[in-house]
C-alpha cells in the first residue's frame, strides 16, 4: 500500500470529510468523551469532502465541522505551522460557532456544546504529553462549571511512542497520522473499524487522477510555505539583533525619566492639595474644601441613606457613571491583569442612563466597558438563577469576544474578554464567595488560553462582617451586600473608588426621577422573586404528585416482582404470567435479575 501523509490538505480531506463517516466517528470516540459517556454513533458532516482550491490561501489550515446526534458540535482542524496569535483565532474560532448557534434573544437551552480538536505540528503550552484536553476550570477548586467549551491538541512534534507502546485509541490515531506516510501495510494491532477505515481513505493507489495530483501541489505548496517561514524567521532575527542593540542602550534612560516625571507629578499633585487643605481650613468647612479638592469627606455628620446596590438603577448609578472612579476601583479589586498593572482608565461602552422599566426583565442588569489596553470588561448583575444560566453567560462572551472582528482580519486586534458577575445565588461547589474559571490544561491546570475569563461574586456566600474585611474584593463584596443597611461609610474604606460607590449609592444626592424609577425597580423585582417563589411552589405540588404516582407504579411493580419470586417454582412461568398480567418474557426476565433461573 501507499499511504499519503494524512497531515495533507487532500489527504486530511478524504479521511475526516468523506461520507461514509467511519474514521470521523472512531477519531471523535478516541478524543472527546461525553458526560453522557455515551460513544457517538452518527455524525452529520456540515462540510462534506470535496478536492480543495490551492489557486489561493493558506493550506496549512484544513478543517472538517460535524455535529452528532445529541447536537454536539465538533471542529476537527490540521494546523501545520505556528502562527502569530494561534491561541486568540482558534479562541475565536470556538466562540464565533458557539454564539453563531442561534439569534440573540433564542432561547439559550438550544444551544450545545463546541469541541474542538486540533491536530498541530508544533508544541502548545508547556504540557510534555502529546494529548492535552483544555476547559473553563474553577482556578481554585478545578471544578468544570461552564462545560460549553473544550479545547483538544494533539501535539504530533511531542508523539514519540513506537508500534509497540500503543496502548489507548489516541495513541493509534496519533501512530497514523505522523507516521502513515513511511508505512507500507495496515499495522496488525489496528483492530478498530474506523482507524482501518483511515487507512483504507489515506491509500493512494485508491485515488483518482485528480487526487493524486491535487495531494502533490498540496504537498509542494505546504514545503513552500514552510520555506518562507523559516527565510522570514532568519531575517526577523538578524533585524531584531540590530534593533535590540540600539534598544538597550536608550531604554533604560528613557523608561526612568518617563516613570520619574509621572511619580513626581503625583507627589506634587497630592502635596498641593494637602497645602490648600492646611491653609484654608477653618475658613472653609470640611465639605467646601472636599468639594474644592475632589476628595470626599471621610465622615459625614448626617446619616446617609443608601440604597441596594444590586438595584437595577443603583447599579447602573455606581458602575455606569462617567466619573469611573469606582468602576475602576472594582476591577482592580476583581481582575489581576498578566502584565500586573493597575487598570487607570476605562471607556464606558454603555453609560448610565435610567432604565427602562416598561418591559423585560430587571434581574439582569450589566456595564460595558474596555480599558486603556483594549481589555473588555463585560460587569453584571444577577438577581435570580435561571434556566441555562451558565449557557447564556458563555453565549455572551463568546458572542463579544468574536464580534471584535470581522472574519479574516487580523487575529492580533482581537482583545480578551473579563466576564464579572454579581450573583445573589450560588454557582459551582467552591465555598468561597468568590471564584474565577479560565480555560485550563485538565491535567497541568496550565492556562494557554487566555482570552475569556469568568468571575463570579456569590453574594449568598458571602458572610463577612466588616472587622473581617482584608482584601479590595471583601470591602466591594460588603458594599454590595451590606450598603442598604448602613448610615456612615466604614471608617476601614480608604479607597477612593469605594468611597464613591458609597456616595454614588447614597440617595440624598439622587434627583427625584432616579428615587421613583429606584422604587419602581425595587417593586418589580421583588414581583418577579414572588412570581417565581409561586411557580417554584406550583412546581413543587405537582412533582408531589407526580412523585405519589410514580411511587405507586414502583410499589406495584415491586409487589408483582415479589409474587414471582416467592411462588416460584411452585408455580410456572406460564402461571406467574397469568397471574400478574405479565408476559412470560417478563416474568423470565424478573427470576432472571435474582438469579431464580
Amino acid at each position: 500500500m501507499k499511504f499519503a501523509n494524512p497531515t495533507n490538505d487532500v489527504a486530511f480531506r478524504k479521511v475526516f470529510g468523506n461520507k461514509k463517516k467511519l474514521a470521523l466517528i472512531s477519531f471523535l470516540n478516541a478524543v472527546i468523551k461525553l458526560p453522557s459517556r455515551k460513544p457517538i454513533t452518527k455524525v452529520t458532516l456540515l462540510n462534506p469532502y470535496q478536492l480543495p482550491k490551492l489557486s489561493g490561501g493558506k493550506s496549512t489550515i484544513v478543517d472538517v465541522k460535524a455535529t452528532d446526534g445529541e447536537g454536539n458540535n465538533y471542529l476537527v482542524e490540521m494546523q501545520v505551522t505556528e502562527a502569530t496569535d494561534f491561541e486568540k483565532r482558534i479562541q475565536y474560532y470556538v466562540a464565533q460557532s458557539y454564539a453563531g448557534q442561534i439569534v440573540q434573544g433564542n432561547k439559550y437551552q438550544k444551544l450545545k456544546p463546541i469541541y474542538f480538536i486540533g491536530i498541530l505540528k508544533f508544541n502548545i503550552g508547556k504540557n510534555p504529553n502529546y494529548f492535552t484536553k483544555h476547559r473553563v476550570h474553577d482556578v481554585e477548586t478545578q471544578e468544570n462549571v461552564l462545560k460549553e467549551m473544550e479545547f483538544n491538541f494533539i501535539q504530533l512534534k511531542r508523539f514519540k511512542k513506537k508500534i509497540e507502546d500503543l496502548i489507548t485509541p489516541i495513541d493509534q490515531w496519533a501512530y497514523f497520522l505522523k507516521n502513515a506516510e513511511d508505512l507500507e501495510i495496515i499495522p496488525k494491532n489496528v483492530k478498530d473499524k474506523g482507524l482501518k477505515a483511515a487507512y483504507l481513505e489515506a491509500d493512494r493507489h485508491n485515488w483518482t487522477k485528480d487526487e493524486a495530483e491535487y495531494y502533490l501541489k498540496a504537498e509542494i505548496k505546504e514545503r513552500d510555505e514552510l520555506g518562507a517561514l523559516e527565510l522570514a524567521e532568519k531575517r526577523g532575527e538578524e533585524k531584531g539583533r540590530v534593533e535590540g542593540r540600539v534598544e538597550g542602550r536608550v531604554e533604560g534612560r528613557v523608561e526612568g525619566r518617563v516613570e520619574g516625571r509621572v511619580e513626581g507629578i503625583e507627589i506634587g499633585e497630592e502635596r498641593m492639595v494637602e497645602k490648600i487643605i492646611l491653609s484654608k481650613h477653618p475658613k472653609f468647612s470640611v465639605a467646601q474644601l472636599a468639594e474644592l479638592t475632589d476628595l470626599t469627606e471621610d465622615e459625614k455628620k448626617t446619616a446617609m441613606k443608601f440604597a441596594n446596590p444590586t438595584n437595577d438603577v443603583a447599579f447602573r448609578k455606581v458602575f455606569g457613571n462617567k466619573k469611573k472612579l469606582a468602576l475602576i476601583s472594582f476591577l482592580n479589586a476583581v481582575i489581576k491583569l498578566p502584565s500586573r498593572k493597575p487598570i487607570t482608565k476605562v471607556t464606558l461602552l454603555n453609560p448610565y442612563q435610567l432604565p427602562k422599566l416598561s418591559g423585560g426583565k430587571s434581574t439582569i442588569v450589566d456595564v460595558k466597558a474596555t480599558d486603556g489596553e483594549g481589555n473588555n470588561y463585560l460587569v453584571e448583575m444577577q438577581v435570580t438563577e435561571a434556566t441555562d444560566f451558565e449557557k447564556r453567560i458563555q453565549y455572551y462572551v463568546a458572542q463579544s469576544y468574536s464580534g471584535q472582528i470581522v472574519q479574516g482580519n487580523k487575529y492580533q486586534k482581537l482583545k480578551p474578554i473579563y466576564f464579572i458577575g454579581i450573583l445573589k445565588f450560588n454557582i459551582g461547589k467552591n465555598p468561597n464567595y468568590f471564584t474565577k474559571h479560565r480555560v485550563h490544561d485538565v491535567e497541568t491546570q496550565e492556562n494557554v488560553l487566555k482570552e475569556m475569563e469568568f468571575n463570579f461574586i456569590q453574594l449568598k456566600r458571602f458572610k463577612k462582617k466588616i472587622e473581617d474585611l482584608i482584601t479590595p474584593i471583601d470591602q466591594w463584596a460588603y458594599f454590595l451586600k451590606n450598603a442598604e443597611d448602613l448610615e456612615i461609610i466604614p471608617k476601614n474604606v480608604k479607597d477612593k473608588g469605594l468611597k464613591a460607590a458609597y456616595l454614588e449609592a447614597d440617595r440624598h444626592n439622587w434627583t427625584k426621577d432616579e428615587a421613583e424609577y429606584y422604587l419602581k425597580a425595587e417593586i418589580k423585582e421583588r414581583d418577579e422573586l414572588g412570581a417565581l417563589e409561586l411557580a417554584e411552589k406550583r412546581g413543587e405540588e405537582k412533582g408531589r404528585v407526580e412523585g405519589r404516582v410514580e411511587g405507586i407504579e414502583i410499589g406495584e411493580e415491586r409487589m408483582v416482582e415479589k409474587i414471582i419470586l416467592s411462588k416460584y417454582p411452585k408455580f410456572s412461568v406460564a402461571q406467574l404470567a397469568e397471574l400478574t398480567d405479565l408476559t412470560e418474557d417478563e416474568v423470565i426476565a424478573i427470576l432472571k435479575k435474582h438469579d431464580k433461573m
